[in-house]
């Protein structure tokens, strides 16, 4: 591993947010399961009291886990002189086989977390939490992926070589290459992709609407 400063901010990032949303996950669960507004009994005042707790710690971890997608890639950026051959952060993410996994799953990780905090905002709006059981339930569906993002980042930054040599950019994306996730993404055909992307930005600004219109609903 290399004890650079922002290694350790990142695993103290990633270490947090899912110590956070495994306990956040443990009450998600009981409100998915227990939670009755209607009801006077002494678990849904527990309950009741517990989602401000919750709903709060969750909206700075995923605060911080928005920013830790960023933070990611500033760190693996910095790294490059450490590395012979490495011109940028492609090149430090090439160093083994977990740098471009996670990135990815940084990336999906992201989505989910701002989509749960329109969420969460949204539900907020609403004297009676008219979301709180899907906010929850989107919980328990990104905790998995925050788990498995801590194991991949960890394992990337722990597995770290100094006497590593990696690829830059060039041969990293050439069309030569026939071998790496680096090679295998530039070689992807053109017209698929742009439908690809295309359609990924509809669907999020289709979902964008959707939370708009959800909060105009409930805070109206």
């Amino acid at each position: 591993m290399i004890l650079h400063p922002t290694v350790i901010a990142n695993l103290l990032a990633v270490y947090i947010s899912s110590f956070m949303v495994l306990y956040a996950v443990y009450y998600g669960v009981q409100i998915l399961k227990f939670w009755d507004l209607q009801s006077g009994h002494e678990l849904q005042l527990v309950l009741e009291r517990k989602t401000y707790l919750i709903s709060t710690l969750l909206s700075y971890v995923f605060g911080l886990q928005l920013l830790s997608l960023f933070l990611f890639i500033f760190t693996v950026d910095s790294l490059t002189p450490l590395f012979v051959g490495a011109m940028c952060a492609a090149g430090t993410l090439n160093i083994d086989g977990f740098g471009y996994p996670t990135l990815v799953l940084k990336i999906f990780s992201f989505i989910l977390a701002g989509l749960w905090l329109v969420l969460n905002y949204a539900d907020n709006q609403g004297y009676d939490y008219p979301l709180i059981k899907k906010k929850y339930l989107l919980l328990v569906f990104v905790a998995p992926f925050i788990i498995v993002e801590t194991i991949l980042e960890s394992a990337y930054f722990l597995s770290m070589e100094a006497d590593v040599i990696t690829s830059c950019c060039g041969s990293l994306f050439s069309s030569e290459r026939v071998t790496g996730i680096g090679s295998e993404i530039a070689s992807l055909p053109a017209l698929p992709m742009i439908w690809v992307f295309y359609s990924a930005m509809s669907c999020t600004l289709l979902c964008g609407i959707v939370f708009y219109r959800l909060y105009v609903k409930y805070s109206g």
